[in-house]
């Protein structure tokens, strides 16, 4: 295997990884406002707390660092309209990141705690729900682009 097909093999891992669990986040994020239970509630906002610094964010780091590489090392050029989508979707995604996830799961737990469930779902439920879908959207058109590679 040549070092460039080692670098986008880890590239496609750490954007799985990344694209993976925020699907997988959404699906429980559901399940578990939907059982109007504090414990899940509370549960899944502290597990995404613990999976975001462990997991999503050395994962952007990964995708980042394997992507610039690839450039680099390969044919193509940071001036390729794919290259460019891809990048505007990780700034995209880590700005979501910075400003929503990371503070996320506080806010979660102190409107369970001042509302209950309800009053949560309320407060944070349906802006999260919204915010965490246009993530994987813009990271789902990043896969598109690195697969039909347009502008080439």
């Amino acid at each position: 295997m040549s070092l460039q097909e080692a670098l986008v093999v880890v590239h496609i891992v750490a954007a799985a990884a990344w694209i993976g669990g925020g699907i997988l986040f959404a699906a429980l994020a559901a399940r578990a406002w939907a059982s109007n239970d504090e414990f899940k509630v509370l549960e899944l906002s502290e597990m995404g707390d613990h999976v975001g610094r462990r997991v999503f964010g050395p994962a952007a780091a990964v995708l980042l660092i394997s992507g610039v590489w690839a450039v680099i090392d390969g044919p193509w050029s940071f001036s390729d309209t794919w290259v460019s989508i891809g990048f505007a979707a990780l700034i995209i995604g880590l700005g979501i990141a910075a400003f929503w996830h990371r503070t996320e799961g506080a806010r979660i737990r102190a409107a369970v705690a001042e509302g209950g469930v309800e009053g949560a779902a309320r407060r944070v439920g349906r802006l999260g729900g919204l915010i965490g879908t246009a993530e994987i959207l813009v990271l789902i058109v990043a896969v598109w682009a690195m697969v039909a590679k347009p502008g080439l």
